[in-house]
């Protein structure tokens, strides 16, 4: 904001249809994906979260209506994304004895939480739980 107040910099604001962009990335991009990384018969990660940068083509920052947009993913990132806060119980050579008991009580309630919305959202992939949405995107 001071940059904008500054004159430096100018304020824009780009629409995005999450919910489109989910779908097609769950159903669309990641099967190529995991195609790719030889993971074609197993399920999405639960834990994967990706960067999308805006591709679109035209002029930086000049708007491009939504169904034109084009994204791509710059970064993947797929180990601990979530539950850092469980990698006091990460069995490394140093530590193999490690476990859940060896996270702090603040830290191992945080991972919980963390781990309960991961659970009710496979649920839901698989078709058990109550809501079997793939993206949680508000409309």
């Amino acid at each position: 904001e001071k940059k904008v107040e500054e004159g430096t910099h100018e304020k824009k604001t780009i629409s995005i249809d999450l919910a489109a962009l989910c779908k097609k990335f769950t159903e669309e991009d990641c099967p190529v994906l995991m195609g790719t990384l030889g993971l074609a018969e197993e399920p999405i990660p639960l834990w994967w979260t990706a960067d999308m940068i805006n591709a679109s083509l035209g002029e930086c920052w000049t708007a491009v209506p939504v169904a034109e947009q084009k994204w791509v993913v710059g970064e993947f990132n797929c180990s601990c994304v979530g539950i850092s806060k469980c990698l006091p119980a990460y069995c490394k050579p140093d530590t193999p004895n490690v476990s859940w008991k060896d996270i702090p009580a603040e830290e191992a309630g945080h991972a919980t939480k963390y781990g309960d919305i991961v659970g009710k959202e496979a649920a839901g992939m698989l078709g058990v739980g109550a809501d079997s949405k793939v993206c949680d995107v508000p409309t």
